[in-house]
């Protein structure tokens, strides 16, 4: 429990206002984030997504044989000037970046269970050096109180696709009613990250719940529709 609570100490947990100033601070990298939006005429053209299907694979928007309704679930680019987006309801928007690399992750709680997380730190060690060079910014996802879940989804959170030690997950977990428990996603991903090898310091959480905060983000569990998405966007600038 030392480790987590150590951990806790250095991650860096904001408002959605405070953490979008922080993130303009960083040089040549540019993260949108946008909530309630049409999920499939708002984006620019410009902005190149992928085809989410909670799963684990993670594709590269460099790779020439690439397309825009592939299917994965995290996507990284080298490149600059080529803003790459994930679209979310309550799942969790990741946006990792480097100098030289940037990702989005798609992580609902099927993929964060199965490891997408762990599969695309991997595959974007392969363009830095070390993971610790490496940002993280976790956006607007459901809070602990209003994700409620059955056993299904706590033991598949006890599954081996995660690097979480028992301790980390029952932190991650609270009692609901009779047989439900509460997941706090954005700790999970957090401590996940941490685990990783990212520097607790390099993560910075938005505190803003999609259910909560009606007049800004999109929430299924909260409005039962389909209608709206939110999109994190994130793009190397010159």
């Amino acid at each position: 429990m030392a480790n987590i609570f150590s951990a806790l100490q250095d991650i860096v947990f904001l408002s959605q206002q405070d953490l979008e100033r922080k993130i303009c601070l960083q040089k040549n990298i540019s993260i949108t984030f946008r909530g309630k939006l049409d999920p499939y005429t708002s984006l620019s053209a410009q902005i190149v997504s992928m085809k989410q299907v909670h799963g684990i694979d993670v594709l590269s928007a460099d790779a020439p044989n690439f397309k825009t309704n592939e299917c994965g679930d995290a996507l990284y680019t080298c490149r600059s000037s080529l803003p790459i987006a994930v679209r979310t309801a309550d799942c969790i928007p990741i946006l990792l970046f480097s100098q030289n690399v940037v990702m989005a992750i798609h992580a609902g709680w099927r993929g964060l269970c199965a490891g997408i997380i762990k599969e695309s730190v991997k595959k974007v060690n392969l363009t830095v050096s070390s993971v610790s060079e490496l940002t993280a910014v976790i956006g607007p996802t459901l809070c602990a109180k209003h994700f409620e879940v059955g056993t299904d989804v706590v033991s598949a959170f006890f599954s081996d696709g995660l690097t979480l030690s028992k301790e980390e997950r029952y932190f991650c977990l609270s009692r609901g009613v009779g047989d439900k428990f509460h997941l706090d996603l954005s700790l999970a991903a957090s401590l996940e990250l941490v685990r990783l090898g990212l520097k607790p310091a390099h993560i910075l959480v938005s505190t803003d719940c999609t259910y909560c905060e009606k007049s800004t983000w999109y929430s299924y569990r909260r409005d039962k529709t389909a209608e709206h998405a939110n999109y994190s966007i994130i793009e190397r600038v010159l």
